[in-house]
């Protein structure tokens, strides 16, 4: 058996394909400012980076050329981006400078850009007010100048912005480095040569704006210090150079400050103690007087010192010695006040002295009656003095005792007493002599009593029988009851003033 395929016969067909290429269409490039954005605000002349992408849909990035401008100028030139295809530029605008374009070419010919609208804010120059030096002070060539100036800046922070001093005679002054602080302020000294100069001031911020000011000044030769006087005006004692003052009392110094070179000039005046320390501190006007006046030394040895500091530094002392004390203190314990004793017999002066700063036998003491002295010797340990003196005239008498210490402070004090003058004795007899037992003895006063103070004296009667006293009987009679036969009987009579 035989098998047979169908044979199908039809037409053949055959395709035929062209191998002509297709040209393909070029695709732009893309452009995108992404910083700054659109309006946003720009400070004139700072340095700001322009950020921005580009594409390229035929190739790659680095086949793109890029190039930034503003309106009026190129900002960077045209170069190729890389791979990223973030392309950028730092540059500083002006105030003509209101766009920012960022345009962008690729292999083909294609080329775009994208442009914004920025605004360009003013940068304003750095603000300088100098303080010191100025015109029409005073100046020393030996004496530190202040520097002081105050700058500002809307942009830039105090802190950064650069100070350049410079003298017209002295040059560049170099030496007066540092920042202003947080509030603008800048200080420094510094020596000027004598002579007129001009001083120059430059501030510059961060932007490089720069703002410059001068002032004319005439720095004088070197300055001449005061000279200075000092007295303390209160009458005072003087121990070994230094005056000595009672604690307590006002004492007052005066002092003269001249000056050379002093023209409307004020000195700042110093009253100090080597011990108290600073008294008083003040500023006078030359020429006003010069005078300090206190009541509060301490009980001490005191330098009291005067000085002087003109406005330049100049400086004058002058000093004074003054010792502040007690005095000592003086009682008379005896005679008392209005004391009466008879004439010849011995008066006891008795004193207590007590003295702050000295031992009491350091103390000079000196008795004096009616002005002259009559003893001197010193007080023992407890301060006592006393002796007796019986040399005394009848009369009213002043006795004072005086104690010195060893600055010299003194005290007094004073009694008055009266020495009472004594009546002569009187002559007298008894009658009847001889004296019987049935008669009275009675005494007469044949010659009176005579009193040195002219005082007519009174006599009293005082009886002895055998030596022994009867004081029952006071008169001038001895009555016939008292006597016996063979008595001995004795009278004394004295004349009396009164006073004693």
């Amino acid at each position: 058996m035989s098998t047979s395929l169908p044979l199908f016969l039809g037409p053949i067909v055959f395709l035929f394909l062209s191998c002509e290429d297709t040209e393909k269409e070029s695709v732009p490039p893309t452009s995108t400012i992404t910083s700054p954005l659109e309006g946003e605000s720009i400070l004139e002349g700072r340095q700001t980076v322009f950020q921005g992408i580009v594409t390229n849909s035929n190739g790659p990035s680095t086949d793109l050329m890029h190039e930034w401008r503003s309106e009026t100028r190129v900002l960077c030139e045209s170069t190729a981006a890389d791979a990223t295809g973030i392309v950028d530029c730092e540059n500083a605008l002006t105030l003509d400078d209101t766009t920012i374009t960022l345009s962008v070419l690729d292999v083909d010919g294609n080329s775009v850009e994208d442009t914004i609208s920025i605004d360009v804010v003013p940068n304003n120059h750095p603000t300088v007010e100098l303080i010191q030096p100025t015109n029409g002070t005073r100046y020393h060539s030996d004496v530190g100048i202040q520097f002081v100036t105050v700058v500002s800046d809307d942009e830039t922070p105090a802190t950064d912005i650069q100070i350049s001093w410079s003298s017209s005679l002295d040059g560049p002054l170099d030496t007066l480095t540092g920042s202003p602080n947080d509030m603008g302020e800048f200080s420094g000294e510094l020596l000027l040569s004598q002579g007129s100069h001009t001083i120059s001031v430059l501030v510059e911020d961060s932007d490089n704006k720069t703002t410059l000011i001068e002032e004319d000044i005439v720095v004088l030769p070197p300055n001449q210090a005061p000279t200075c006087s000092l007295e303390l005006v209160e009458e005072s004692e003087s121990v070994e150079g230094s005056s000595v003052v009672v604690f307590g009392n006002t004492m007052t110094f005066e002092g003269t400050i001249e000056d050379a070179d002093a023209v409307e000039e004020a000195f700042t005046v110093q009253w100090s103690s080597d011990l108290d320390g600073l008294l008083q501190e003040s500023v006078i006007p030359i020429g006003d007087p010069v005078a300090f006046t206190t009541e509060s030394l301490s009980i001490n040895p005191h330098t009291i010192t005067l000085t002087a500091t003109d406005g330049f530094g100049g400086v004058c002392e002058q000093s004074i010695d003054v010792i502040v004390g007690t005095p000592p203190t003086v009682s008379i314990v005896s005679p008392t006040q209005q004391y009466i004793v008879d004439e010849g017999l011995p008066v006891v002066f008795e004193g207590l002295i007590s003295d702050n700063e000295d031992s009491v036998l350091d103390v000079d003491i000196n008795w004096t009656i009616d002005g002259y002295s009559i003893s001197t010797a010193p007080t023992d340990e407890n301060g006592i003095t006393i002796f007796e003196y019986s040399v005394l005239p009848f009369g009213d008498h002043t006795v004072v005792l005086t104690a010195t210490d060893s600055v010299g402070l003194s005290a007094s004090t004073s009694v008055d007493f009266t020495v009472n003058g004594i009546p002569s004795a009187p002559t007298i007899s008894l009658a009847p002599n001889p004296a019987f037992t049935d008669t009275p003895i009675v005494v007469t006063i044949d010659v009176d009593s005579i009193d040195p103070e002219g005082v007519t004296p009174q006599y009293t009667y005082t009886w002895f029988l055998e030596n022994v006293l009867q004081s029952s009987i006071t008169t001038n009679t001895l009555p016939t009851s008292a006597t016996t036969q063979g008595d001995t009987w004795t009278v004394e009579v004295r004349g009396h003033d009164g006073i004693t």
